[in-house]
C-alpha cells in the first residue's frame, strides 16, 4: 500500500530538511508575523502559508541581499537576480525620495535618529558622524 505525501514533506526534501524542522520554522515565522497560515483543505487538513504585509515589506530587503551577494560573491555567473516581469531586464535596489520620488545615490544618504530613537541610538549616530 502506497501512502499519499504530504506538500510539507515534498517542500521539506527539496529543502534537504526533517518535516518537522519546517514545520517549526514554517511556526516561527507564522509566529512572528512574516507569514499567514492559511487553510485550503480539510480532509485532510493542509494549510498553505502566504506573506503577511509584514512579509512581503521584507521582499525589498531579500532583493537587496540577493544583488548584495550576486556582486560579492558570484560575479560572473549569479544564480538567482531581480529581474522586471515585463521586460526581463535585471534590477537592482535603489533608494527613492518619499514625497516626490526621484531615485538618491546612496553616496547621498546617511542615518539619522528617528522621533523614537533612545539615547543610545541617538548617541551613537552622532559618534559616527564625528568620526
Amino acid at each position: 500500500m502506497r501512502t499519499a505525501r504530504s506538500p510539507i514533506s515534498d517542500f521539506a526534501k527539496s529543502l534537504e530538511i526533517a518535516p518537522s524542522m519546517l514545520t517549526r520554522r514554517l511556526n516561527a515565522l507564522v509566529e512572528a508575523g512574516l507569514l499567514e497560515r492559511h487553510a485550503y483543505s480539510t480532509r485532510p487538513l493542509r494549510h498553505e502559508y502566504l506573506p503577511s504585509a509584514r512579509g512581503r515589506d521584507l521582499q525589498a530587503v531579500l532583493y537587496a541581499l540577493i544583488a548584495w551577494g550576486n556582486r560579492h560573491f558570484a560575479p560572473e555567473a549569479v544564480s538567482v537576480q531581480v529581474v522586471e516581469k515585463g521586460t526581463g531586464k535585471a534590477l537592482q535596489p535603489m533608494m527613492v525620495e518619499v514625497e516626490t520620488g526621484p531615485v538618491v545615490p546612496w553616496s547621498a544618504c546617511e542615518l539619522v535618529q528617528g522621533p523614537g530613537a533612545s539615547e543610545g541610538m541617538r548617541a551613537r549616530l552622532q559618534r559616527s558622524r564625528e568620526g
